[in-house]
């Protein structure tokens, strides 16, 4: 397949006001700070973990040229918040990519793909009996015949969200691609991004549907100071499918110069370009959903590895969902699919409070490998 970089190749500069912009960091994470040539490294660090609301309140931020900062939605719920009190200087790439979707005909690998943070998976292809294709997920989630996931953000990225994974398809499908993450980066005073190419830049496409499954859309990137100085690379196109994902969005706000040189390219996704908006942070922490254990056997929500549990029975087995910032009384499912036995779609109901709720499930795991998820929707109070 063929893209299509689009280049702006003229100066872009908007009337200066000086100190007008306050990121309202606190401060309170310090420096955030990667070295040089570490390759890929995962963010938070463990010196900060995770978060309800995903904010982050640094002094400065930095970036080594040769270093990749991947914010995964297996590790962060929902988007990330950056904020910065001094400088970000940006050298090497920040990826927020949704990943392709699995190849077809292989049971042990039929799992949704990982979007980036505060994006959305792909939905699984038919393989065999009772193991039927699945839409993508998210408010834009491609149809499971293969449609490719929407980009479902305003243009002025608030609420800030990330991108619908792509649908899976028939037999001989493989899985649809995730949708991109979604990162908002705010600074009291400048960002810099500082050089070109493969370094300098943000990545938040979509992934790619296996074989004739859908493609993620592309994600969001939205960057607010008073100065913004680029050198850099921005990509956000759909992943490509037997429907394209759409484009993400990448938003540069600032009252000074946004200069782009002759070296700087946007590589797909829709490009705003604006004067600083209200950042809109969340206040009340972000809604999750977990399962928490299998068979008496506590889970890691980002173990990164496979298998979580060993379950040594044919007897179904209690399986624990946690929710938080979720109404009680929302309803859901839990989804297993497995090499050996059609999927399984497994009804819950959380109890409890707004701030904590939770469901008990009995599971019956047949022999080999499964996979699965939670899922659920509401309507915030």
């Amino acid at each position: 397949m063929r893209f299509v970089f689009t280049c702006l190749i003229v100066p872009l500069y908007l009337q200066a006001q000086p100190g007008a912009f306050n990121s309202t960091s606190t401060g309170a994470d310090g420096a955030l700070t990667y070295a040089a040539n570490l390759g890929t490294v995962y963010f938070p660090p463990s010196t900060l973990g995770t978060r309800p609301n995903n904010v982050y309140n640094f002094t400065t931020i930095t970036i080594g040229a040769g270093t990749t900062v991947r914010l995964s939605g297996w590790v962060l719920n929902g988007p990330a918040y950056w904020l910065a009190t001094g400088d970000v200087n940006i050298s090497g790439t920040i990826d927020l990519s949704g990943q392709a979707g699995y190849a077809p005909g292989s049971a042990s690998t039929r799992a949704p793909s990982e979007p980036g943070a505060g994006g959305y998976s792909g939905g699984l292809s038919q393989l065999g009996s009772g193991q039927n294709a699945t839409a993508g997920n998210g408010p834009g989630g491609g149809s499971a015949t293969g449609g490719g996931g929407v980009f479902s953000g305003s243009n002025y990225l608030i609420p800030l969200v990330g991108g619908s994974g792509g649908g899976g398809g028939p037999a001989g499908c493989g899985g649809g691609g995730a949708g991109g993450g979604a990162l908002l980066i705010a600074s009291s005073t400048q960002i810099n991004i500082l050089t070109n190419g493969v370094n300098g830049s943000f990545h938040a496409d979509g992934g790619a549907g296996g074989n004739c499954a859908g493609g993620g859309s592309g994600g969001a990137v939205r960057l607010v100071a008073n100065t913004i100085n680029n050198n850099g690379a921005f990509y956000g196109p759909g992943g490509a499918g037997a429907t394209n994902g759409q484009p993400g969005l990448i938003r540069l706000e600032a009252y000074n110069a946004i200069a782009f040189n002759a070296q700087c390219c946007l590589r797909g996704g829709n490009f705003v370009i604006s004067t600083p908006h209200n950042i809109a942070l969340p206040t009340g922490g972000a809604s999750t959903l977990n399962v928490t254990s299998i068979n008496g056997v506590s889970i890691n929500a980002n173990p990164f590895n496979f298998p979580d549990a060993t379950v040594a029975t044919s007897t179904p087995v209690p399986v624990v969902i946690t929710g938080v910032n979720i109404p009680p009384n929302t309803t859901g499912n839990l989804y297993i699919f497995s090499e050996s036995a059609p999927d399984q779609t497994i009804p819950f109901t959380l109890t409890g409070t707004f701030a904590s709720t939770s469901a008990t499930v009995n599971v019956p795991y047949p022999s080999g490998g499964s996979r699965g998820f939670a899922k659920a929707i509401w309507v915030s109070p």
